[in-house]
């Protein structure tokens, strides 16, 4: 990302991550300094799950540049001083696996690894089941409603990980796939 007058989006959406698991939040853009919710200031944090226990938490960060034709403010030698400020839900949960047992014979995903074409076999006659598909950095990717047995393309997304959640019922499922 970089600078402009519009608002400005330094990291992805919301961070799902299980305790004893550690992910790396990134600015998505060079600036000159970040200041995080942590005190680091580095452009890129190790957030461990365990530092924050299970529930939902906002990580923010402020990434500053300076400019002569950006922002409001100016210093003292005549060059203006921009801050961004972004934040993030993470939400920790015990486990990713575990959070989902009961529905873990009832829903398929096939194939896996998958190319283009994921599909997704729901139990019985559930209509408007909601699904998401979360990259490996957290963001949410794909953000869909679906009915019973349906399939979802899947063939824009780069190769790598990505975590399928399935919201059903009242209940949550997740399983990891392979994107090639």
């Amino acid at each position: 990302v970089s600078f402009s007058t519009e608002e400005q989006e330094l990291l992805l959406d919301n961070l799902e991550i299980a305790l004893n698991e550690t992910k790396i939040l990134k600015v998505n853009s060079t600036h000159n300094s970040y200041k995080w919710s942590t005190g680091e200031t580095t452009q890129q944090i190790e957030v461990n799950a365990d530092d924050y226990g299970i529930g939902e938490h906002i990580i923010w960060v402020e990434a500053t540049d300076s400019s002569s034709s950006y922002g409001k403010k100016y210093s003292g030698n005549g060059s203006a001083i921009i801050t961004i400020r972004d934040e993030i839900k993470l939400v920790v949960s015990e486990s990713l696996s575990k959070n989902g047992l009961e529905l873990k014979d009832e829903i398929k995903l096939s194939p896996i690894p998958v190319k283009d074409i994921l599909k997704i076999e729901i139990p019985s006659q559930n209509e408007n089941v909601k699904i998401e598909i979360i990259s490996s950095l957290g963001k949410v990717v794909i953000r869909n409603t679906i009915g019973n047995n349906e399939n979802l393309d899947v063939s824009n997304l780069p190769n790598g990980t990505y975590t399928v959640v399935v919201y059903i019922d009242n209940k949550v499922y997740r399983e990891r796939i392979v994107k090639l």
